[in-house]
């Protein structure tokens, strides 16, 4: 969304979700460059089932993308028990003036790229236990063919 601005959002997935402020994006045939950090922005969340306001706090692992003309950083965080259409307003405050930018919101990707990384630290941690017992193994079953040999030639 361009703020300031509001915009309805279908969220299908309960659970976590950031806001992120896009300092070089393209939004519609507009192409937007501001400053990398914003301040004085503020943004509302008011689920449409029940007119509750959603509680918007600082994400707790600040996150940032960058690809080719197109760069944010996470802004807010939320979390919602129950999917449905949502309503983000945000802008700023009537004593002052700020550019118009460009949020994005998208499920909380630090989580599963965490989840990730630790099940990645189980797979290798489990494959190196798998290797060590196949060396020892293979070891252990070594020395007793070796000692088995030894014998056979030892009686002749």
């Amino acid at each position: 969304m361009v703020a300031p601005g509001e915009t309805d959002l279908t969220l299908r997935e309960p659970g976590s979700y950031t806001t992120y402020y896009e300092y070089q994006s393209t939004f519609g045939d507009k192409v937007y460059s501001t400053d990398e950090n914003i301040s004085g922005l503020a943004c509302v969340l008011i689920s449409k089932a029940n007119n509750s306001r959603v509680t918007l706090l600082p994400p707790t692992i600040k996150s940032a993308y960058g690809y080719p003309h197109r760069s944010g950083r996470s802004i807010l965080a939320f979390k919602i028990d129950q999917p449905g259409c949502y309503t983000l307003s945000a802008g700023y405050p009537k004593s002052q003036r700020g550019p118009e930018v460009v949020l994005a919101v998208g499920k909380d990707f630090t989580i599963t790229f965490f989840s990730t990384i630790h099940k990645m630290e189980a797979v290798a941690f489990a494959s190196y236990g798998i290797a060590v017992a196949i060396s020892l193994i293979t070891a252990l079953k070594r020395s007793k063919n070796e000692k088995l040999l030894a014998n056979q030639v030892a009686r002749q």
